[in-house]
């Protein structure tokens, strides 16, 4: 029976500690002024979106119509099955039976 060589053993490298919570808590003291600016931004950047696109939607041909379409209701239309359902269901979320009773109510298929 031959002896196999025994391949030496790497030696362990020093493993070191898992960070500390305040390790993290330090770094981003060290760096607060980075992270004002971050937040800063991004506290203000939506609101300065929304502004941007509210105004150009408005500036859109024919936008004034759908602004009133919206806000003046169409009465007659109010007492439809559809409408009635539309607002059942749309009340508590119900998805399939949504789409259901579109099927059974509407003279055109739905897909």
């Amino acid at each position: 029976m031959e002896r196999v060589a025994r391949v030496p053993k790497r030696p362990r490298l020093p493993q070191e500690a898992p960070p500390l919570p305040a390790d993290h808590l330090l770094r981003v003291l060290e760096h607060l002024e980075a992270v004002g600016q971050i937040v800063h931004f991004t506290a203000t950047f939506p609101s300065v979106a929304l502004v941007v696109l509210l105004v150009r939607g408005v500036l859109l041909p024919g936008a004034l119509d759908g602004i009133i379409y919206h806000l003046k209701p169409d009465w007659s239309k109010l007492g439809s099955p559809l409408a009635a359902r539309q607002r059942c269901v749309a009340s508590t979320g119900w998805e399939f039976p949504k789409r259901r009773m579109d099927r059974a109510l509407t003279p055109y298929r739905l897909p």
